[in-house]
C-alpha cells in the first residue's frame, strides 16, 4: 500500500494498492506522482516530508535536494491503517458464496448454472466480438434499452457484459482506449453487470464447494459461471437476486438468439434482427441486433415461445459491425 497524507488538513493525497506483479515504482517516483496528480487539489510540492523509515527518507533526500525530510514516527498513517483493517473486517468479511450471504436465492443460482451451461455450449464469442452492441429489454425486471456485449473473441474471459444503456457501452469503450490518467485510478465510464466463465481452480473454494454440493450443472471444469456487478470505479457491488436473474435470463435467451441467427450474425453486413422469448415464468426477454436497429421494429408481446421480427419499414442500407 502507498499512502501520502497532507498535514495539518489530514487530507489523503495518495492511497493506492501496489500490484506485486507489476513493475515496481520507487518511493521517490511515488512522491513525484503524488505532487503532480494528488487525489484532491492542484499539483503542489510539500515543504517538509516526515517518514518513519530512515532508508526511505534517504531515497527522498537524494531525489529531492532542498526538501526538508524528517525521520520520525507517523502515527497519523498508523491510524488510517487501523481504520482500514477495521472496515475490511466489518464489510469485507463475507465469505465468497453464490448465495451472497442470503441475498440470492438457491432457485436463482440453480437457474444461472443451467442457463450458463446452455450458453457455453452455444459459444456466441466464436461468432461475434465485442464490437456488436445488442439491445436487451426485460420489461418485467425493469430492464429497458440495456446493451449487451459478447466477450471472449480471443479465447479469454468468455462471457458477456450488460451495460445500462448504449451510451454506457460507448463510454466503456472510450475508457478502455484512453491511457489511465493517474496510477491506481480506474474509470470504466459506467457501471457494468457481467457473466464470466471461470476455471474451477480459480474460483474461491467456498463457491466451488457449493457448486459440487448442490450438483449444479456445468459444461466443463473451465466453465463455472460467475456474476459480477462493478461500479464505474471498478469496485464490486454486492449482488442481488435481481442481478443474478437478469444475467440468467440474458444467458439462456442469448443462446436461443444465436442458435437461430448464428449464420446471419457471423456476417459483417446483416439484416437487423429483433427476437423475443418467454421463459418458464412467462417473462419476456427481447434482443435487437444491432442496437441502433430498434426503431425499425414494431414490438408486440409474443404469445409463447420465441418470436423473431423483421423490420417494418425500409432501411437506408444495412448496418455494419463496429471495428
Amino acid at each position: 500500500m502507498d499512502f501520502w497524507l497532507e498535514l495539518p488538513s489530514g487530507l489523503l493525497v495518495t492511497a493506492s494498492i501496489l500490484d506485486p506483479n507489476a513493475p515496481q515504482v520507487s518511493f521517490a517516483d511515488s512522491l513525484l506522482r503524488t505532487m503532480a496528480s494528488p487525489m484532491a487539489g492542484d499539483p503542489r510540492r510539500p515543504q517538509r516530508v516526515r517518514l518513519s523509515d530512515a532508508r526511505l527518507a534517504a531515497e527522498i533526500r537524494s531525489a529531492f535536494p532542498g526538501l526538508d525530510v524528517v525521520v520520525a514516527p507517523t502515527p497519523e498513517l498508523d491510524e488510517i491503517l487501523r481504520d482500514l483493517v477495521e472496515s475490511l473486517s466489518k464489510h469485507g468479511g463475507e465469505k465468497a458464496s453464490y448465495f451472497e450471504n442470503g441475498r440470492v436465492s438457491p432457485e436463482s443460482v440453480s437457474a444461472l448454472f443451467q442457463s450458463a451451461r446452455v450458453l457455453f455450449t452455444m459459444a456466441p464469442w466464436k461468432t461475434v466480438g465485442d464490437g456488436l452492441p445488442i439491445r436487451l429489454d426485460i420489461p418485467a425486471l425493469g430492464v429497458e434499452a440495456a446493451c449487451v456485449s459478447i466477450i471472449g473473441g480471443l479465447g479469454e474471459h468468455l462471457g458477456f457484459l450488460i451495460f445500462p444503456s448504449l451510451e454506457g457501452f460507448e463510454a466503456f469503450r472510450r475508457a478502455a482506449e484512453r491511457p489511465r490518467r493517474r496510477p491506481g485510478v480506474i474509470d470504466l465510464g459506467t457501471n457494468v453487470l457481467s457473466l464470466n466463465f471461470e476455471r474451477g481452480a480459480d474460483l474461491p473454494e467456498g463457491m466451488r464447494r457449493e457448486a459440487l454440493e448442490q450438483g449444479w450443472p456445468i459444461h466443463n471444469p473451465d466453465a463455472y459461471p460467475q456474476v459480477e456487478h462493478r461500479d464505474r470505479d471498478a469496485s464490486l457491488r454486492p449482488l442481488t437476486d435481481r442481478d443474478v436473474r437478469i444475467v440468467s435470463m440474458c444467458a439462456l435467451s442469448l443462446a436461443s438468439f444465436f442458435m437461430r441467427n448464428d449464420h446471419l450474425l457471423a456476417a459483417d453486413d446483416f439484416e437487423p434482427i429483433c427476437m423475443s422469448a418467454l421463459n418458464d415464468d412467462d417473462v419476456e426477454v427481447r434482443f435487437t441486433a444491432p442496437y441502433h436497429a430498434w426503431p425499425l421494429f414494431e414490438v408486440n408481446r409474443p404469445a409463447g415461445g420465441s418470436t423473431e421480427r423483421r423490420p417494418t419499414r425500409k432501411k437506408r442500407g444495412r448496418p455494419r459491425r463496429r471495428p
